[in-house]
């Protein structure tokens, strides 16, 4: 079920270094007998433990091993995103990813790649809104702007200023994602995250069922 190629040094083939568990292993994409095993898989946890869907990331073609070998050849590097999109992610309603090439027909959520804890255009805060409208006019209307506050990497951590502004642009987004406890920035950070979440939950929750509806229809028909 995994693609081979690659190896060496403590790496078996089809062995790749991951963030987080070292190594991981790349799945076949392009074998429905290896899709199969691992939706199973999947859909054997889902039910056990109660969950109503999953997070999936990675999917890009070039975390996979160097001079991979799968059961056919892909046609070119982006088919992989696409297989991990529409043969594996898309069998779950409740799902998120992060990588979607030419995969509009995906109703699902797509995520905007990490965020730097900064203010700034340059993968910042004011980086979201021209990310959200432009993954839109591409045909990507579900998108989740990541979590609020940015990834804190490198040692960077929001102020309060800049947890709440985070927290005032994310809720009328189509998704929202807590990461870093906004009481952990500071009481005025959780009071103010609190009311940004509760205008949510007010102007946006009771439209959004009809707006998402309007936005797959739109894109279907694109």
């Amino acid at each position: 079920h995994w693609a081979g190629g690659g190896g060496g040094g403590v790496l078996q083939p089809g062995q790749l270094r991951w963030w987080g568990t070292q190594p991981v292993r790349a799945l076949d994409l392009t074998s429905d007998a290896a899709v199969e095993w691992f939706v199973g898989r999947l859909e054997a946890l889902q039910q056990t433990v109660g969950l109503d869907g999953f997070k999936f990331d990675a999917g890009e073609p070039c975390f996979l091993p160097s001079g991979a070998n799968t059961r056919r050849p892909l046609r070119y590097p982006g088919e992989y995103t696409q297989l991990w999109v529409n043969k594996v992610v898309s069998r779950f309603p409740l799902s998120e990813v992060r990588s979607a090439t030419g995969t509009t027909g995906y109703g699902g959520l797509v995520r905007m790649g990490d965020r730097d804890t900064v203010w700034g255009v340059d993968n910042g805060l004011r980086s979201l809104i021209p990310t959200l409208l432009t993954s839109a006019v591409l045909g990507y209307p579900f998108t989740l702007p990541d979590m609020v506050g940015g990834n804190a990497y490198w040692g960077q951590f929001p102020d309060t200023e800049l947890m709440v502004r985070w927290a005032q642009v994310s809720v009328l987004m189509p998704a929202l994602q807590w990461s870093i406890p906004p009481w952990e920035v500071s009481p005025q950070a959780a009071e103010a995250c609190a009311a940004a979440e509760r205008m949510r939950q007010s102007v946006l929750l009771p439209r959004l069922p009809a707006l998402a509806a309007a936005a797959a229809t739109a894109t279907l028909a694109s």
